[in-house]
This record gives C-alpha cells, sequence and structure tokens, in this order.
C-alpha cells in the first residue's frame, strides 16, 4: 500500500520529522544569533524497560539535558528581565495574578486561526518537499482553496 502511496511508511515519517527538526534548528540558530533571548534547562533521566530480555536488548537508564530557549515575540515594546531578580519579580507578579478558564480560552479562540494556518503551511511545505511529490500531476493543484493557507 505505501508503494501505491495510500499508507505512508515508517521511514518516509521518520525522514520528515527530521527535515523539520532540522529547519526549525536552523531557524533557532538563526534568531539566536540575532535577537535577545533566555534559556532554562534540566536534567532528564529515563528508565527504558524490554518486555523480552535477550541478547543485546536489555533494559537500560540514559541521562541527558535538554534545554527551552525562549525568544520573545516580535514586539517593539516587549522586554526580556535583565536580570534572575527581574525576572523572580516578574513570575511572583504572574503568580499573584493568574489567568482565568476563560481568560484562557479566549486566547484559544484568538490563537486557533493562526495555529490552524502555520500547522497546515507545515504539512503543505513538507508535502510539496518530498521527493515522491509532484505538484504538477497532483489532482487538486488548481483548487480554490490552495492559496488560503
Amino acid at each position: 500500500m505505501s508503494a501505491l502511496g495510500v499508507t505512508l511508511t515508517q521511514k518516509w515519517a521518520l525522514t520528515a520529522v527530521e527535515k523539520v527538526a532540522k529547519s526549525k534548528m536552523d531557524d533557532l540558530v538563526k534568531r539566536v544569533k540575532t535577537t535577545s533571548f533566555n534559556t532554562t534547562h534540566d536534567n532528564i533521566n529515563r528508565m527504558f524497560r524490554v518486555s523480552h530480555q535477550r541478547v543485546g536488548h536489555n533494559s537500560h537508564f540514559d541521562s541527558s539535558t535538554a534545554t527551552t530557549v525562549f525568544i520573545p515575540p516580535d514586539e517593539p515594546d516587549y522586554q526580556l528581565p535583565g536580570s534572575n531578580e527581574e525576572f523572580l519579580k516578574k513570575a511572583t507578579e504572574g503568580a499573584r495574578t493568574s489567568i482565568s478558564q476563560h481568560e484562557i480560552q479566549e486566547l484559544h479562540a484568538d490563537a486557533a486561526p493562526r495555529i490552524f494556518a502555520q500547522n497546515a503551511h507545515t504539512v503543505l511545505k513538507t508535502l510539496l518537499n518530498t521527493p515522491g511529490f509532484q505538484f504538477d500531476t497532483y489532482e487538486h493543484r488548481d483548487s480554490e482553496d490552495r492559496d488560503t493557507y
């Protein structure tokens, strides 16, 4: 079924994920070089268990460090905290004036169209950049909805 293009193989999915990851990492490196940012990191410990023990197939434990990079939005009045004390002060203020469930739902409703458009763009870009995809033979290439995303 994969040869007919009806299903996706694991190899295709892994290749697509690798391409998206590389693209996002390249974008992150570019943005880190040109904008201010904050980072946070923590240790990760994971236990990998196997259900059937056999030679070379044992449970094991991995440790690593994960880092998250926070890049502020492209707003001229947005300022990153200049010190840890400023950050803690802002965090304390945020903890005192927590956001309500209603505000979260409003923010979600406001962001949903942008998130949908971004997701559609990512999927379409991945498809268009896939070696086996030929846009000139694509059945819906002349669809009016094509320019929506």
